[in-house]
């Protein structure tokens, strides 16, 4: 579930909810004290590649476009993969978590549709606990980035590294 809970960590909290809450999990982990509507931005690449920046805070109405996404690219393909690039995140939203985890939680059956799992984060704490996910989900190819790094973690999540 890369990039579920953006912040890997919401995989963790649930045990492992699903993928999705992985990936989305590192969307909703994104709080910013600006109060900025641009909390998010989809990042065209290829049509495998779920690929999203995230900077701010996000709505549960993101949230839902994000799942929409997700659940079209997997109805498309046999494997997904995940870009996720995180920016100055301070905390997490708790508004629509609970709809996100209801949404997300069939796609535990879907585990392994994920491949590649990028996620570019310019704080420790969520490259640790990236690490961390990636750990209880060993069968999904995760690797951790620093800002300096994004094209060389967005070829690698598209297979050309």
């Amino acid at each position: 579930m890369a990039i579920a809970f953006a912040c890997p960590f919401a995989l963790i909290v649930p045990a492992a909810q699903s993928l999705t809450l992985d990936l989305f999990a590192v969307a909703t982990i994104l709080v910013s004290v600006t109060g900025r509507s641009d909390m998010y931005k989809m990042i065209e690449t290829l049509d495998n590649v779920l690929a999203v920046r995230i900077d701010g805070k996000i709505t549960g109405e993101d949230l839902k476009d994000i799942m929409k996404r997700l659940e079209v690219m997997m109805a498309a393909n046999s494997k997904v993969h995940v870009y996720a690039e995180t920016n100055s995140i301070d905390g997490i939203e708790i508004a629509g978590l609970a709809t996100h985890v209801a949404r997300a939680t069939p796609l535990l059956g879907k585990l392994g549709q994920f491949g590649r799992v990028a996620v570019v984060a310019d704080q420790a704490w969520i490259r640790v606990l990236t690490r961390i996910e990636s750990a209880i989900l060993p069968h999904i190819s995760y690797r951790v980035f620093e800002p300096g790094q994004r094209d060389e973690a967005l070829a690698w999540v598209k297979g050309a590294a």
